[in-house]
């Protein structure tokens, strides 16, 4: 993935600046996610979300705070915290009355009505479980995780909460003609050695299928190179293959095997799957050649297998 160029600057004055009203406003409450000074583990250090958004319908954009905890327990502050908005610059903590006195490992939250009743409910991730709260739609919330089926049969880690978001699928550099496909539909060409963008609206249920086909290649040695002028690397996909003398016809000494080299030297290996080898490979079979005496040759069919570890002498 490329950044974007920087745009020109526009020449214009930009007199904007930021004041720190948050004492003023109400806003005093720690916010406890793990020790203050130090953090020993990473659940101590992923942070928290927040969301602002009309609760009670009246106009006016109230604050939810999610919080964390601490590893040897959580403190009585630990909780999260619903701010109502005065709509004169200041806020009130209505979190005990609103019924999301929570404490845990807060991730991320999304503000959404998801009961069409016309008030907007929160959904929180958790470390171990996330939360579904409706909103009552009289100032109140209900955890309503259990009754929505989104109970966990074990903890899990919920990081964020989003509907519409960019999946980026990696392509290695030696997928030419790799291809997406997202619930069946054909996605546009992705190219090798990029990331792939898909952006939409994701729901439970949604399928991305993504196809790498390992086209099989010789690639040349540098021919500035003494010791490996006139050599060749065979390569399938991300996987190097070898010749080794106990895998060919009657014991050949590699010194004397060549492969046949053509323009369709990539499109004529064929491809045999050995389920007992390796714990399972597939073997690149080949037209060949070997020198019995410095005038006479005698064809034969090369196999190689993946570059895994050394089975045997010769290799």
């Amino acid at each position: 993935m490329k950044p974007q160029a920087k745009p020109a600057p526009s020449g214009l004055p930009f007199n904007a600046h930021f004041v720190d009203i948050a004492v003023a406003a109400g806003l005093t409450t720690p916010v406890i996610y793990g020790n203050a000074d130090s953090k020993d583990y990473i659940l101590e250090a992923t942070g928290w979300g927040c969301a602002f958004f009309d609760y009670d319908n009246n106009g006016w954009m109230d604050i939810f705070l999610l919080s964390g905890t601490k590893i040897e327990g959580a403190p009585p502050e630990a909780t999260n915290r619903l701010y109502k908005n005065n709509r004169d610059g200041t806020f009130t903590d209505v979190t005990e009355k609103t019924g999301l006195r929570n404490a845990g490992w807060a991730s991320g939250v999304y503000v959404g009505d998801y009961n069409n009743d016309g008030f907007e409910d929160l959904f929180c991730t958790y470390f171990r479980q996330n939360k579904l709260y409706r909103n009552n739609g009289d100032g109140t919330f209900t955890d309503v995780t259990q009754a929505a089926g989104l109970l966990n049969e074990v903890p899990r880690w919920g990081a964020g909460c989003t509907l519409e978001f960019t999946l980026h699928v990696r392509i290695p550099a030696w997928a030419n003609k790799a291809s997406v496909v997202v619930n069946g539909r054909l996605e546009p060409a992705a190219r090798a050695g990029e990331h792939f963008p898909i952006r939409r609206n994701w729901k439970p249920g949604d399928v991305v299928t993504l196809a790498l086909p390992m086209r099989t290649e010789v690639i040349a040695s540098n021919p500035h190179v003494a010791e490996d002028r006139g050599k060749v690397a065979v390569r399938c996909g991300p996987i190097i293959y070898c010749m080794e003398e106990l895998d060919q016809p009657n014991g050949l000494a590699l010194s004397d095997v060549a492969i046949s080299v053509s323009e369709r030297i990539g499109k004529e290996f064929q491809n045999e799957y050995k389920a007992e080898l390796l714990c399972g490979v597939d073997v690149l079979r080949h037209q060949g050649r070997v020198s019995e005496s410095a005038s006479a040759e005698q064809p034969i069919t090369c196999r190689q297998t993946p570059r895994l570890r050394r089975r045997g002498q010769g290799t």
